[in-house]
């Protein structure tokens, strides 16, 4: 099992890297190390394939978990949310399925011994998938349909706070608020009481949040929901400068399929 060799490889790469100078006057022992950088070289290959391979087989998974993030409701009758470092039964029934495979995932890293390394780097794969596949979700959500609301958008920020607060607890808090940062922005700004929104220009709304391209955010601002009749102020217009980023970043989005859209949002 490739999780098992990752520790072996980094001290033998250390050894040899210590042993190559003072042992390259022997022609035999140099050529025992060439046969040996050949298998490590193999062996990297197959550890990166496997590698690879366990990031697919657990991003398709969470693809068809994801999606109750932002459809699920935490504030169910009768249920108490849970605080930091609650187990994964008492969480909202909406969220246990995607903790689930953040949690089988860890202790397969922990089994394994995987290298702390590693371990960062799988979880900063599922972060990034998981971050960008919510966000191309949540853009196409708002077109053509009442989505972008302050009550469904609290919904999403309490499911994504109960995520953080429970990654948080799992030691994976600060990989996860790094990931997740462009899609809280989002959600952030949907946050926002319609009232404060509607006094917004797009200067103040780019200020106070930077992570979101100019064409997301006019995306955002484009298809809110005011209410019937009423249409979004003149001061939520982007300026000319960033009217070429806005055309263009929409025109982007509209030719993206399926999950290939996440590249042009993240």
């Amino acid at each position: 099992m490739p999780c098992t060799w990752e520790p072996g490889l980094l001290a033998a790469n250390f050894w040899f890297s210590l042993l190559t100078p003072s042992l390259s006057s022997d022609p035999q022992l140099c050529n025992d190390l060439e046969l040996c950088d050949e298998a490590m070289a193999l062996l990297d290959e197959v550890i990166m394939c496997t590698f690879q391979q366990s990031v697919y087989y657990l991003t398709k998974t969470l693809y068809s978990t994801l999606p109750a993030l932002l459809d699920s409701n935490p504030f169910t009758a009768g249920a108490e949310l849970p605080g930091p470092g609650a187990e994964l039964e008492a969480m909202p029934p909406g969220l246990r399925p995607t903790l689930g495979v953040f949690q089988a995932a860890l202790e397969l890293t922990s089994q394994c011994e995987l290298h702390p390394d590693l371990v960062s780097q799988t979880f900063g794969y599922l972060f990034f998938f998981s971050n960008a596949s919510l966000l191309n979700s949540l853009m196409e959500r708002g077109q053509g349909r009442p989505f972008y609301q302050w009550s469904r958008a609290v919904q999403i920020r309490t499911n994504l706070d109960l995520v953080l607060d429970w990654l948080q607890g799992a030691g994976l808090g600060d990989i996860a608020t790094e990931f997740f940062r462009k899609l809280s922005m989002a959600v952030n700004l949907l946050c926002v009481p319609r009232t404060s929104l509607l006094k917004a220009s797009w200067s103040s709304l780019r200020m106070d949040h930077p992570t979101l391209t100019p064409a997301q955010l006019h995306h955002l601002l484009s298809h809110y929901q005011l209410g019937p009749g009423l249409q979004p102020p003149a001061a939520w217009d982007p300026p000319p400068a960033e009217r070429e980023a806005v055309d263009t970043g929409e025109e982007q989005r509209d030719t993206a399929l399926g999950l290939s859209a996440f590249f042009f949002f993240f």
